[in-house]
């Protein structure tokens, strides 16, 4: 009897542990099963709701570039943009949002250029008529912008012609600035024909051109040389507007300025490598020596530093015997000049003044010092050629010829 009692409970002890095992592992399986299917929830629910976010944000994509063509619109003011880059006057339409960057084939990370800090200089000879015994120690200097000062005296310079205008209603007013810059100690005097185009200005392009040389010529210190201004056919903040066969037009006005008497040619404010380096092929054809300048733009985004080097590259395999870059603001243009060491020809830069809040400016009392400060940098860099482009002005050009000159003029100042 005994021993039934003792095998009753042994199976009950054992059978109520087998159900209390099946009940509490189907109570795991079951909660298991409901965190997965919690999170799987989740996963899924998080996916849809990813998804609808980033199709609406696509969708408003045209609001995002409606506010920052607003916030465009705003700094252009900020930075009193008007006129033509090359001319001197900033200007930045804010529908080349998406074209300037449509125009770029390198990276961000392409900006980020190790240079040593002290290349060697390369010189063109033919460029460098001695200007004193040590010539040699110095930095050739470029004048500074035109259609800065004009619209600074309160002179039109209405599109497309923009400051060519000028020469039509205003020639004694050009004269005037470019015996400014001659004053400030400019080694080389760019005519104002950056926009005597037949496409900027109308049929007499070609008197107008002439009529800027012979200008140039008799307002500057005997001996100046005269570079002859070529420009983009379209806007030079608008690379994507640049013609697909820029060519026979580029010739034509080479041949102009060749024809009236310029010293060489500053193919100028190019953010389209290859339509530079079309008017480049067309410069050096007339056989004057030829300069080649790149733009970033205002914001530094038409070109990276590496698309740059790579077109001054190509610019001197075709005969370019300087390659500089232009109307990129002052305190961005270091990398730009860096990016241009080991380059086959000289190096050199003019920059525009920038943001207001950068105060280089034609009207900052301290501008022209801390824009020269910046120019070393860049002569520190390897240029040997530097100027002032749209915002600066003679005073700027009268620092630079004062801290990097002739060292005879240094001595005897």
């Amino acid at each position: 009897m005994a021993f039934f009692a003792a095998a009753f409970f042994g199976a009950a002890f054992f059978g109520a542990a087998f159900f209390a095992a099946a009940f509490f592992g189907a109570a795991f399986f079951g909660a298991a099963f409901f965190a997965a299917a919690f999170f799987g929830a989740a996963f899924f629910g998080a996916a849809f709701f990813g998804a609808a976010f980033f199709s609406g944000a696509g969708e408003g994509a045209d609001g995002a570039g409606a506010a920052e063509a607003a916030l465009a619109d705003s700094e252009d003011r900020e930075m009193g943009a008007m006129g033509g880059a090359g001319d001197g006057a900033l200007r930045s339409p804010s529908k080349a949002f998406r074209a300037r960057f449509s125009a770029r084939t390198g990276s961000d990370a392409s900006r980020r250029i190790m240079i040593p800090p002290r290349p060697t200089l390369y010189r063109a000879p033919a460029l460098w008529a001695p200007l004193c015994d040590n010539s040699s120690m110095s930095t050739l200097i470029l004048d500074g912008p035109m259609g800065t000062l004009l619209i600074d005296e309160g002179i039109p310079c209405p599109a497309p012609g923009w400051s060519a205008h000028a020469l039509r209603d205003h020639p004694n007013a050009v004269c005037a600035i470019h015996g400014k810059y001659a004053r400030a100690g400019a080694d080389v005097h760019t005519a104002n024909t950056f926009r005597t185009q037949p496409d900027s200005i109308g049929e007499d392009w070609r008197t107008l051109t002439e009529q800027a040389v012979g200008l140039t010529r008799s307002s500057v210190t005997p001996g100046s040389k005269i570079a002859g201004s070529i420009a983009p056919l379209a806007d030079c903040y608008r690379p994507d507007l640049s013609p697909l066969h820029p060519e026979e037009r580029h010739h034509k006005m080479a041949s102009a300025l060749a024809a009236a008497g310029v010293d060489l040619l500053l193919v100028e404010t190019f953010p389209h490598v290859q339509e530079a380096i079309a008017a480049c092929k067309a410069a050096v054809s007339t056989g004057l020596p030829v300069w080649v300048s790149f733009t970033a733009g205002y914001r530094g985004d038409l070109l990276s530093p590496a698309e740059i080097r790579a077109g001054a590259d190509e610019a001197a395999r075709h005969g370019a015997q300087a390659v500089l870059v232009n109307c990129i603001p002052a305190v961005m243009t270091l990398d730009y000049v860096q990016a241009l060491h080991g380059v086959d020809a000289a190096v050199g830069a003019y920059a525009n003044a920038g943001h207001i809040s950068d105060a280089l400016g034609l009207n900052d009392p301290s501008g022209p010092q801390r824009y020269a400060d910046l120019a070393h940098q860049w002569i520190e860099a390897g240029a040997s050629i530097v100027g002032g482009c749209c915002g600066t002005g003679p005073a700027h050009i009268a620092e630079l010829r004062r801290r990097f000159g002739p060292i005879c003029d240094q001595t005897t100042s």
